[in-house]
């Protein structure tokens, strides 16, 4: 493929940035901007809430006919601003907007609050209404400026690619965790401090916990990204485009070595945050699979009078019971407390050895930084061929 027609340049390009956004790395798209990529894709939700506030000013308080007026004020209110914004912006009044900048986010806050006091509401809870919209809008940013729904989509079916190589990693740390868990399990003092721990307290050890193995990962990201956008020359490149939508697209005249636009801040953050979700949802799930192990181990070999032994006393908190092969299968929270704890002290241990033990590190780590590479070899791709003269990469 060449470079010769416009037309195929334009859809090839079109194409290229849909798969920027599916894999999680919308910030890769050339002059990404908040008022032509980000809010116009979060519009309808944007839609959704303002439609919502606009008209959910019926009240018990208010007579019939209020209520109809208030509704039907809402949808015209709707439906003017959109007018308004249009025709302020030079398109047809009944468009959907293809930018929305400053003059359509004010009118999102400001604009749905004007009812509340119309309709002779307290001023607080117009107040309140800006507020929660100016969240709204935060949170609509973050989630689909960095794609971080189709991010977390993305790394969930890179687990299941990749799950023969999880598997096998496990059954490699497993006899290591389990003799450092098991004998935390069997132990008495392992229970009595579960249990004893206030319910705030576990939480935030719980916390602390992962926190730590999140700082672990993280304080690793940048070299991970270096080593994972770092290419010799452009045949290397064009290995890496297989399966893309620049697959065939051809290196033809591009001088080596690659050389790229140096990717901005938070170019860097989305790239490290897709890293960090799929190495993350990899040690969830075996962290997960640690607790429910302990969870059935202990179901059929620690009975609720043991626990109440090891527990002093206390009682065990049953929280389930059946009956399975005439005998009483019993879940209680202490069970659940211990179980928890122990798998969340194992998925950190794990962390540190699958991120530091170089047989650990080839078959946690590779498998991602392969996906990131390609990320990185598509994006070097895209600019060299498509990129507008100037700033590369966000804007926003």
């Amino acid at each position: 493929m060449t470079t010769a027609d416009p037309i195929d340049d334009a859809e090839l390009r079109q194409r290229t940035e849909k798969w920027f956004v599916r894999r999680g790395v919308p910030h890769f798209i050339d002059r990404y901007s908040a008022s032509e990529d980000v809010f116009t894709r979060a519009w309808p939700v944007l839609t959704f809430f303002f439609v919502l506030e606009a008209v959910s000013e019926v009240s018990e308080d208010l007579p019939t006919w209020a209520n109809v007026a208030a509704v039907i004020s809402g949808v015209g209110l709707v439906v003017v601003t959109l007018a308004l914004l249009n025709r302020a912006r030079g398109r047809p009044w009944y468009r959907r907007p293809d930018t929305i900048g400053p003059l359509e986010l004010a009118a999102f806050v400001l604009v749905p609050p004007l009812l509340p006091l119309v309709f002779g509401l307290d001023t607080d809870t117009a107040v309140a209404t800006i507020l929660f919209n100016l969240v709204v809008l935060l949170v609509v940013y973050v989630v689909v400026s960095y794609g971080l729904l189709p991010m977390t989509a993305w790394a969930v079916a890179q687990l299941f690619r990749q799950f023969a190589n999880v598997a096998n990693l496990m059954i490699r740390a497993l006899p290591l965790l389990l003799i450092f868990t098991m004998f935390m399990f069997v132990n008495a003092e392992m229970w009595k401090v579960a249990t004893d721990i206030p319910g705030d307290f576990y939480a935030a050890a719980i916390v602390l916990i992962v926190v730590t193995g999140s700082l672990f990962m993280a304080i690793r990201l940048p070299q991970e990204v270096r080593s994972a956008g770092s290419f010799d020359s452009w045949s290397e490149v064009e290995e890496h485009l297989a399966g893309t939508p620049l697959e065939g697209m051809g290196v033809d005249g591009l001088v080596d070595p690659p050389v790229t636009p140096t990717q901005r801040r938070r170019s860097r953050l989305n790239v490290g945050l897709l890293f960090f979700t799929a190495q993350s949802i990899q040690i969830a799930f075996v962290t997960v699979a640690i607790f429910v192990f302990y969870v059935v181990l202990g179901i059929l070999v620690v009975r609720p009078d043991t626990i109440s032994f090891w527990t002093g006393g206390q009682s065990p908190g049953v929280v389930a019971e059946f009956t399975m092969w005439d005998n009483d299968i019993i879940v209680t929270g202490a069970l659940l407390r211990c179980a928890a704890f122990i798998a969340a002290v194992a998925g950190l241990q794990f962390t540190i050895s699958a991120l530091t033990d170089t047989t650990y590190r080839k078959e946690f780590v590779d498998e991602n930084t392969a996906a990131m590479r390609t990320n990185f070899a598509v994006r070097a791709v895209y600019l060299a061929r498509f990129a507008r003269p100037g700033r590369h990469s966000e804007e926003v």
